[in-house]
């Protein structure tokens, strides 16, 4: 009797434990999703950027956008994309600070190719706030289910680790 008792109690716990371990692996996989729609998002706006990069001299109106450019240029050829939140969101504070300065130089004096490039990076940083919203919800989500009292141990023995929040400039 004591046997079947212990083991029905075993059992219990087990199920309990699997059931826990399967909820945070799926919250887990959710904020992962959501954060490569974020990855992608930072990925097209970096094509954008390359773009505004790319065009000719002369569609550059002033010497100091041009300068900004350069900046620009620079921040986007330092920061590799790294795959951690923490350097992203650094990476992408610093290439959305450079672009900001650059569309406040270019406000009266760019000509229209430029206008075009600096309304499509607005656009693109519109997006990029929209997807970091949705992870930041879904890592907020996950991290709220994984600091649970009755969920930490499972959590704890399953090596499940809190998420960072993303935000950028």
């Amino acid at each position: 009797m004591i046997y079947g008792l212990v083991f029905s109690l075993l059992a219990t716990l087990f199920w309990w434990a699997l059931r826990v371990i399967r909820g945070l692996t799926r919250l887990r996989k959710q904020a992962w999703g959501a954060w490569e729609q974020l990855a992608a998002q930072l990925q097209a706006r970096r094509a954008v950027v390359s773009a505004l990069l790319a065009l000719p001299a002369g569609s550059v109106p002033c010497p100091e956008l041009a300068q900004q450019l350069a900046g620009v240029r620079q921040v986007l050829e330092d920061g590799s994309a790294p795959a951690d939140v923490r350097s992203r969101c650094q990476v992408e504070g610093d290439l959305s600070a450079a672009l900001k300065i650059m569309a406040q130089a270019a406000a009266d004096a760019a000509a229209p190719p430029m206008q075009s490039a600096l309304r499509e990076i607005t656009r693109q940083n519109n997006r990029i706030r929209i997807a970091a919203e949705f992870y930041n919800t879904q890592a907020l989500v996950y991290n709220t289910r994984l600091a649970t009292m009755s969920l930490k141990l499972p959590a704890r023995l399953a090596g499940f680790r809190p998420l960072e929040a993303f935000s950028f400039g």
